[in-house]
């Protein structure tokens, strides 16, 4: 299976933002940046469903599986 390249950004957030962020992340088991990943892809998710995007079950089915290289393709 080929590698994909994944795409790097900086996010800022304020310290309370960031704490909550942190504990949640914990709470889950998962990285800060895995727990970010994971809530954008539920976002376009959404988004794919409530606008009738045909990529809809596409885009959840990455969701379910925590693919985001998927959603990026």
């Amino acid at each position: 299976m080929a590698s994909r390249k994944m795409h790097q950004t900086t996010v800022r957030f304020g310290p309370d933002l960031w704490q909550e962020l942190a504990a949640e992340a914990q709470r889950a088991g998962v990285s800060v940046a895995q727990y970010v990943r994971d809530a954008a892809l539920m976002r376009v998710a959404y988004t794919r469903g409530r606008d009738g995007d045909p990529h809809f079950e596409a885009a959840l089915n990455a969701v379910e599986r925590g693919d985001d290289a998927e959603l990026s393709a």
